[in-house]
């Protein structure tokens, strides 16, 4: 039996109930990993945000890099070097 006033076990408010002790383990541990997953989960919140912004500066600068350099052809190896001063 499962009796949750601490108070007055003898005249509880509420219970006892007629509860096997392992569903009381096995609800405590899922209602830990939830609460555990939920907690690193908005723990997180910060990194998360951080590196979607870098992710979408990283794609703007590619798109200004291929917008402003021309293609080289990596055919001629002398080519690479006429940029250079």
């Amino acid at each position: 039996m499962l009796g949750i006033d601490p108070i007055s076990p003898d005249s509880p408010l509420v219970g006892p109930y007629p509860v096997p002790l392992f569903v009381v383990i096995y609800g405590a541990l899922l209602l830990g990993i939830v609460l555990g997953g939920v907690g690193a989960y908005l723990g997180q919140h910060k990194k998360r945000a951080e590196l979607r912004a870098l992710r979408k500066e990283n794609q703007k600068l590619k798109q200004q890099m291929d917008t402003q350099e021309p293609k080289q052809s990596h055919e001629d190896g002398l080519a690479l070097l006429d940029d250079r001063v």
